[in-house]
């Protein structure tokens, strides 16, 4: 989504993805929530904004790796922890 989205290759987004993770502060949380697929995991949901726009991001971390879920725009409207509303340009 992120290639398609940016209109780059895969290192390039690889390169955002883990940018925008290391870049991530508390005030862009926007909720924790239980994973569908496997009742043991718990992922924090981010939401920032640049240049293109709002960014949904979802991960956990599993033995100390930082496992991504989501990096999509936000389908619908999020509201980060300290009120920042972000969302998609659609």
């Amino acid at each position: 989504l992120v290639m398609d989205r940016l209109g780059v290759g895969e290192p390039e987004a690889e390169h955002f993805i883990r940018k925008t993770l290391s870049s991530l502060q508390p005030s862009n949380y926007e909720s924790t929530v239980q994973m569908d697929w496997d009742a043991a995991v718990i992922a924090d949901v981010y939401a920032v904004s640049d240049e293109h726009g709002g960014w949904y991001i979802k991960f956990f971390v599993e033995h100390g790796r930082v496992q991504l879920v989501s990096c999509h725009e936000p389908e619908h409207e999020m509201t980060c922890a300290d009120g920042t509303k972000v969302k998609g340009q659609s």
